[in-house]
């Protein structure tokens, strides 16, 4: 350890906790990432595969409404779901932040502090992320929306 021979047994033992809290929270943070990955992929699918039937089968009006309406709470019940795992990720960033500051201040070695700092800024970015893209679901749902909120061109890649 670190820090053996110079601290309490105490602070080892926290410190030992602390560490392999770090350890367990990089895997969950990879798999919630998977999971919205995987997620994003499948919506992406079935709105592709419902553009395509819409544009081939002749619907009335009040089929269209329904259609409409149905369009309207999936997409709205996405973005409360979006918003609370953004909300999750921001917590989990704000309480690694706070982690990283109380291993400073325990004389925790430099790599675990970069390892935080790490699980930090990943969790940061994926709570970004999402935020931004609870303006284009709310502005898709948005009724009667002249011109919905445009999703952000993605960057264009850098071929080496």
């Amino acid at each position: 350890m670190y820090l053996e021979g110079t601290a309490s047994p105490e602070i080892l033992r926290k410190l030992e906790a602390l560490e392999q809290l770090g350890r367990g929270i990089l895997p969950a943070l990879d798999g919630i990432a998977d999971q919205l990955a995987a997620s994003s992929a499948t919506s992406n699918k079935k709105l592709d595969d419902l553009g395509q039937k819409v544009g081939k089968i002749m619907l009335n009006e009040q089929q269209e409404l329904d259609l409409l309406a149905t369009l309207d709470r999936t997409t709205t019940a996405i973005g409360a779901n979006v918003s609370v795992i953004a909300t999750v990720n921001q917590t989990i960033s704000d309480e690694l932040d706070a982690l990283l500051l109380k291993q400073q201040a325990e004389g925790v070695s430099q790599a675990i502090l970069d390892a935080t700092k790490a699980l930090a800024d990943k969790s940061q970015a994926a709570a970004t992320a999402l935020e931004a893209q609870i303006p284009v679901l709310q502005g898709i749902a948005s009724k009667g929306a002249a011109n919905p909120v445009p999703v952000p061109v993605p960057p264009v890649p850098v071929v080496e």
